[in-house]
């Protein structure tokens, strides 16, 4: 595929989807196997932070198996907790396991558990406790809270147990976070916003569906996003979708219901295109006078908008992300040192302590991929942009379904360029 890659390695979830409802927590415990070498993995992308190659790079010779570094200190026991009840936390979860096999595969992790919970903050922390009174010596949390895990810190310090938060941020202070950045909320934002204007509606009337509004990282996209539009549209009503097609056509429906022909812009989360689609169809409209809208990456979304010949935009929110906190983490606790001016303060809490660390989405999906079309891409250098048929020959080549989103994983090489030491770090994968 003739297209500038990103230095990134494409991953696909083996996991079958989730409902967004309703799943129960679960707790996986396994222990190290005996045997410590393994294969190194080959790596056919460049570093993010450096410029793409043109063409992909030709496979790679077979090689006899290297053997696996000797680990500087370990094997570390790891706990782990995070939500899982949707498609998007199932990759996510397909990518930790890889992650977390790929460091005991290299004698660096020992024994670990993975808990997950539901989206409910009580029943985290409550895992989060148990896994404390375990044997382990570190902990890697996305907190469904971003206030509930300052007494975890305490006490696992106490302990001698170090913690680090991934994905979502949190505002405790003295603990690392890699989170994803408010860019999906802004690179939304900018496209509506431009797209309303060439349609000669830049104060029309717009409905906003959130994923869910009380969670810190909606928070901060919904800023970001409102910031750009400057008080431009009359937004009519908002209301959340919860990352699902069926709460999100309930919400698109409601608020068509209430304003009806009115509506001349659809303002939207990832993950709920298909169903926004299917409220407006039930209301009436067709293919060819649907309202300015944003869309999504779920391979569904691609090919619907593929299907209608759909003028959308589609960011990914990468559920990877906690998989690159994870190898930070392990790099960290070998010895090996995080370069702290790449760290900024929360998103939600901006005078806060510089505490974490944000990756912008690795991929954004249009209509015709024409990146120059947009200039805001100028501040974010390591997004790529993909035309709709791109990203589905992607897709396909990946052998991702319907419910999966087109995810891309930050390279070996961008996550060793984070450390001061970087160069130092003998692990590849």
């Amino acid at each position: 595929m003739k297209k500038r890659i990103l230095s990134v390695v494409l991953a696909a979830a083996m996991l079958a989807s989730m409902t967004a409802c309703g799943s129960s927590s679960t707790t996986q415990t396994t222990a190290a196997p005996a045997a410590t070498t393994a294969a190194a993995e080959t790596q056919a992308a460049a570093e993010t932070e450096a410029p793409a190659a043109e063409t992909e790079a030709p496979a790679a010779e077979t090689e006899a198996p290297a053997e696996a570094p000797k680990p500087a200190a370990g094997p570390f026991n790891v706990g782990i907790s995070f939500a899982s009840a949707n498609a998007w936390t199932a990759q996510m979860y397909a990518g930790v396991e890889e992650r977390v096999k790929y460091w005991q595969d290299q004698g660096v992790i020992g024994d670990y558990q993975i808990v997950t919970n539901t989206f409910d903050p009580t029943e985290q922390l409550n895992q989060v406790n148990a896994l404390l009174s375990s044997d382990i010596d570190v902990l890697f949390v996305s907190p469904v809270s971003s206030t509930s895990m300052d007494a975890v810190v305490e006490e696992a310090e106490e302990l001698g147990i170090k913690v680090f938060f991934s994905q979502l941020e949190a505002t405790c202070d003295g603990t690392g976070f890699v989170a994803n950045s408010d860019a999906l909320g802004a690179l939304n934002a900018y496209w509506f916003k431009d797209k309303m204007e060439k349609a000669g509606l830049e104060n029309g009337n717009i409905i906003w569906i959130s994923g869910d509004d009380s969670t810190f990282d909606i928070q901060s996209r919904m800023k970001s996003a409102t910031e750009i539009f400057n008080d431009q549209f009359n937004v009519l009503g908002r209301a959340p979708g919860f990352w699902n097609d069926a709460d999100a056509s309930n919400a698109t429906s409601t608020l068509l219901s209430a304003y009806g022909d009115q509506v001349q812009g659809i303002f939207a989360e990832d993950a709920m295109t298909v169903g926004i689609y299917q409220a407006l169809k039930n209301a009436g409209y067709t293919d060819d006078n649907l309202p300015v809208m944003t869309g999504d990456n779920a391979v569904a979304a691609l090919k619907l908008a593929k299907d209608i010949d759909a003028d959308w935009i589609g960011v990914t929110n990468s559920p990877y992300v906690f998989c690159t906190g994870i190898d930070m983490g392990i790099l960290c606790m070998l010895g090996y040192t995080f370069d702290e001016s790449l760290k900024q303060a929360p998103l939600t809490a901006p005078e806060g302590n510089k505490t974490t660390f944000y990756i912008d989405p690795p991929v954004v999906v249009t209509k015709d991929g024409d990146r120059d079309a947009m200039p805001w891409m100028e501040n974010y250098p390591n997004t790529e942009v993909y035309s709709i048929d791109e990203a589905l020959a992607l897709a396909e080549e990946l052998g991702l379904d319907d419910s999966e989103t087109l995810a891309l994983k930050p390279t070996c090489d961008f996550v060793k360029s984070c450390f001061v030491d970087g160069d130092q770090i003998p692990y590849e994968w």
